[in-house]
């Protein structure tokens, strides 16, 4: 099996996120089936165009300019969308998936991949996204989060057109396949594979002495959030409303005034 997969995260070296984190992990678990792995995605610095990063997968570096994400974004859907149709063109592929909804609807056109299968993984959707970011002020969100908030219709439509287009969608969890349906899209086309966690990686003892001496004080508890601060969209939120009301209280009498939440760099006493 021939697969090409587009998606602007991959190299750490760039902004890396959950989208990368997870086609970087699913190109290596194909690789491993013995599926042929044709990764599309933005180059690092001094990266060549065409290259093996394993024996099965061929990485694609779409180069575009850094200094702004929006400018970026676009001509990463033009450049990728020419090299799915190359690749198609000389039948190198069987399925093409892309993930939303970081992916510019016009990378994949069902034109070029006549007669090959298109699955998109949808791993969030610009229509919650606004409702989670329309109480957050201008200054902390990005170009396209603006345009978005103020401007839906510039991506609600395309969004819907890319759900309809596909041959399969892959909902990352429960709550996105219901979002999916505000689309009118047949729920026989959805298929729900959360994401999994890879625990020679995130385990309890990885390096937990080291942390432990830097941020813990005898027998206090540390539980850490990684994410962007936006309290709605990431989760925070629902993390402060679960931990108990003497942390957020700081009470010195409780049982809880050893607990810490270590949020990336920042920690907050509680």
């Amino acid at each position: 099996m021939r697969i090409c997969l587009l998606s602007q995260e991959y190299f750490q070296t760039l902004a890396f996120g959950g989208t990368g984190s997870y086609v970087k992990n699913l190109s290596k678990g194909l690789a491993k089936l013995g599926c042929e792995v044709h990764m599309v995605t933005i180059a690092a610095e001094g990266m060549q165009s065409v290259f093996y990063e394993t024996e099965n997968i061929c990485i694609h570096a779409v180069h575009c300019p850094e200094w702004s994400m929006t400018y970026q974004y676009l001509i990463f859907g033009r450049k990728a969308r020419k090299i799915v149709r190359d690749l198609c063109k000389s039948n190198k592929i069987d399925i093409v998936h892309g993930n939303m909804p970081l992916l510019p609807d016009y990378a994949i056109s069902k034109r070029d991949v006549f007669g090959k299968s298109i699955i998109d993984s949808v791993h969030g959707t610009y229509l919650k996204e606004r409702e989670y970011i329309l109480d957050e002020p201008l200054s902390s969100l990005k170009p396209r989060e603006i345009l978005l908030k103020y401007i839906p219709s510039l991506y609600v439509s395309k969004e819907k057109d890319t759900m309809q287009r596909a041959d399969r969608l892959i909902a990352v969890s429960n709550l996105k396949r219901e979002v999916t349906q505000l689309y009118d899209i047949a729920e026989d086309k959805i298929a729900v594979v959360n994401y999994g966690i890879d625990t020679s990686f995130f385990s309890p003892t990885r390096k937990f002495e080291e942390v432990g001496s830097k941020y813990m004080v005898g027998d206090s508890k540390l539980i850490l959030y990684m994410g962007r601060f936006y309290p709605k969209r990431k989760g925070l939120l629902y993390l402060l409303q679960a931990m108990p009301n003497p942390i957020l209280q700081n009470s010195k009498h409780s049982k809880h005034q050893n607990q810490k939440l270590l949020c990336q760099k920042t920690l907050l006493n509680s």
